[in-house]
């Protein structure tokens, strides 16, 4: 594997993930992973969520309103955030959540 299979996008692998996530408490979505180079996290369903690094439900994180765009997060533009666990709670309902995951493939 070379960089130019990286920029390329040949050495990525991705997932597709839907989770359902509590009200008001946080729920892991994402866990530590030094592999993952790229999340895009969207919103399914008519419910606010708020995305963060930590288990904190009190202070803000990324905010994805109702039918907003996806966020997309990757390890070039905004660094090693894109590797840690990521949580995801809504002060209303029990919305879903969908990710797109790409990471390195392991050789």
């Amino acid at each position: 594997m070379c960089m130019e299979d990286v920029r390329m996008g040949r050495a990525v692998s991705s997932v597709m993930l839907s989770i359902n996530i509590n009200n008001i408490t946080s729920t892991l979505v994402l866990d530590n992973d030094p592999m993952r180079t790229v999340i895009v996290f969207s919103a399914s369903n008519a419910n606010d969520i708020m995305l963060r690094t930590d288990d904190n439900t009190v202070s803000g994180g990324l905010y994805i309103p109702t039918a907003s765009p996806a966020i997309t997060l990757t390890v070039a533009e905004h660094g090693h955030i894109v590797t840690k666990a990521w949580y995801a709670f809504s002060t209303t309902g029990a919305p879903t959540i969908n990710i797109i995951v790409g990471s390195l493939e392991k050789k």
